[in-house]
């Protein structure tokens, strides 16, 4: 059974300058009108905020189909100011490179107890995958953009591929688009939590969130929308550049709340325009894991470092339920300064020693009916980091390319041809994951390195201390350490840790010698151990992303190679998951058959591991 749930109104509060408030909406009535005169009365909240209502609005089942998404023909206010936004990295202009300690390829997977292929490209829209993992105690969750599917913890299926749009209640068919999913999974709680950025088909944003009712992932699941346009309709705020949609979202939860950071973008300008800077969301969790009709989100942003907005600010997730306490509850946010637009591919290379922290403080207040939240933000020194070059892979064949340079053939995919593509480079993204475990917070980040003279992306690994100093967030560097493969490039690091200080890295990696793969390295007391190769890759990535002909755009042969990978801890061990090629196909293989016989989708062909380990 689906039952359709009521768009409950959108009710916000705003703080205006000075800290005085002002009530806004469709209607205000019972809690909300609580909330409101609770506001008036001179409740406390970060300069900035915006303080809003999330509505529960279906209940569904993983394998079900859910009901049609209500939908408005109000059109979205098109609200547009001009904004600078300044440089806060260093243009690259030196030969200096970090330099990093090489890391042996080691025999065998020490420690690994289950490992299988997830999701892949065949039967997909053939999009980057930009991976999603979390795990229970009995259940593996994997979503990548477009699907989701639930597995035992020994690889077995327990749901089909579903379609993560029809979950989320949006609908492709009127043009509703669903995408950089994330999931994680609370222990304290029990539930599960599956986010994901939605556009309908009118050009509304929404963030998507998915609630389990209960620890079982196959039973009902609450569905909740939070429009995220920035344009000042449905009474939200008014921010440049928009209507907006919240890029790149990722989650973490402490003891009180559930705190979703993305970045604000323009939805005409897209990865064109300037990037408001990340905004963070924070809810309380119980009244989630409740089923609430309608909650109280706190929403902080734009947040800056140096005067200017960046990208990717990652919540600290926390390991075993190990949290912040400081402050009445505090939610750690490590932000890389490397810009979005240093992805592209004519864009100078940057280079940096200073890394963003946020702190979002008294989450306790969470429960109450108005929020007080505190937040801070401080830079931290860190050792040099520069944007990594794209990484190279073995050639091979890659029938889509080959295709599309086939007079014959290209006009079976794109008219026009013959193209002159060439076999792809894999592109790197300079952002950071973090954990929080024994007050600290254990970082990566990818980074341009030197070995022995040859220049590798490789992974800087820090462990930073933060602190509160007289109300103030300070923060440091305690250890690092640099480390690369030996003739490959190291490609999203991802990590995750249980208690004592152990912990798993894992990675994608491709070289002269290596088709893209999947790998982990396990770190401890006694530092980072040496690469260990779990998914070998068999042929090379040969995705539409690379190719100027499907693309638009000069792209110079350099493909998306998802943007991130995934990785849990389940208390006790941990669970990694990430990209490599796992099928090759040739050209004439390809024009009789574009899906290989099943094997890839006509214009991708990546594959996504999962693997336990035991430390």
């Amino acid at each position: 059974m689906h039952a359709a749930q009521p768009r409950s109104p959108l009710f916000r509060l705003r703080i205006g300058p000075g800290s005085s408030w002002s009530c806004s909406g469709r209607t205000a009535r019972g809690s909300q009108l609580l909330a409101c005169l609770l506001a008036l009365a001179g409740a406390a909240s970060p300069a900035g905020a915006e303080v809003q209502r999330m509505s529960r609005v279906a209940t569904v089942r993983i394998g079900e189909i859910p009901p049609p998404r209500a939908t408005s023909s109000a059109q979205p206010k098109h609200v547009r100011r001009a904004v600078a936004v300044a440089a806060r990295a260093e243009t690259f202009g030196s030969e200096v490179l970090p330099i990093a300690q090489v890391k042996p390829f080691a025999p065998g997977n020490p420690g690994v107890a289950t490992s299988f292929v997830g999701l892949s490209s065949a039967g997909s829209t053939g999009r980057v995958p930009d991976q999603g993992l979390c795990v229970g105690a009995h259940h593996v969750v994997e979503v990548i953009n477009g699907r989701l599917r639930v597995f035992d913890r020994n690889g077995v299926a327990l749901s089909p591929e579903q379609e993560l749009a029809g979950f989320l209640a949006f609908d492709l068919d009127a043009g509703d688009i669903v995408f950089d999913p994330s999931c994680l999974y609370d222990r304290t709680l029990e539930r599960w939590f599956l986010l994901a950025t939605a556009k309908d088909g009118a050009g509304r944003s929404y963030l998507a969130l998915a609630v389990s009712q209960s620890s079982n992932t196959l039973g009902s699941w609450w569905i909740y929308h939070l429009p995220s346009n920035s344009d000042g309709s449905d009474g939200g705020p008014v921010h440049p550049n928009c209507p907006c949609y919240q890029d790149y979202p990722h989650m973490a939860v402490d003891e009180y709340g559930l705190h979703i950071a993305s970045s604000e973008k323009s939805s005409e300008l897209g990865n064109d325009g300037p990037i408001n800077g990340p905004q963070i969301f924070s809810v309380g969790k119980r009244a989630l894991a409740e089923g609430a009709v309608a909650t109280t989100v706190v929403q902080l942003g734009s947040i800056l470092f140096g005067g200017a907005a960046g990208f990717g600010l990652w919540p600290a997730v926390a390991t075993d339920g190990n949290f912040a306490s400081a402050r009445h509850g505090t939610q750690y946010f490590l932000q890389s300064v490397m810009d979005f637009s240093e992805l592209m591919p004519l864009v100078p290379r940057v280079s940096s020693t200073v890394m963003g922290i946020v702190a979002v403080s008294n989450t306790r207040s969470l429960e109450d009916p108005v929020p007080a939240l505190e937040l801070r933000q401080a830079t931290v020194e860190t050792p040099l980091t520069v944007t990594p070059l794209p990484a190279t892979q073995k050639t091979g064949d890659f029938p889509l390319g080959q295709c599309l340079n086939d007079l014959v053939c290209s006009e079976s995919v794109i008219e026009g041809g013959p193209f002159h593509e060439v076999l792809e480079r894999l592109q790197n993204f300079s952002h950071v994951e973090a954990v929080f475990t024994n007050h600290r917070l254990w970082a990566v980040l990818s980074t341009a390195v030197e070995v022995a003279g040859v220049e590798r992306a490789g992974v800087l690994w820090s462990v930073i201390q933060p602190r509160f100093l007289q109300g103030e967030l300070t923060a440091q560097v305690t250890r690092h350490h640099y480390f690369a493969a030996d003739g490959a490039d190291l490609l999203y690091p991802t990590i995750a840790m249980v208690e004592g200080g152990k912990g798993v890295i894992g990675f994608s990696l491709s070289g002269p010698n290596h088709y893209p793969s999947f790998g982990y390295v396990r770190f401890g007391a006694q530092g980072v151990g040496g690469v260990h190769v779990v998914a070998h890759g068999v042929g090379p990535l040969d995705d539409r992303s690379g190719y100027d002909a499907l693309a638009g755009l000069p792209l110079e042969g350099i493909t998306r190679f998802g943007d991130y990978g995934a990785a849990a801890s389940d208390g006790s061990r941990i669970w990694i998951a990430g990209e490599f090629v796992g099928q090759v196909c040739t050209l004439a293989e390809y024009m009789v058959d574009t899906s290989c016989g099943g094997t890839r989708h006509r214009l991708s062909n990546y594959f996504t591991y999962i693997v336990e380990l035991a430390l």
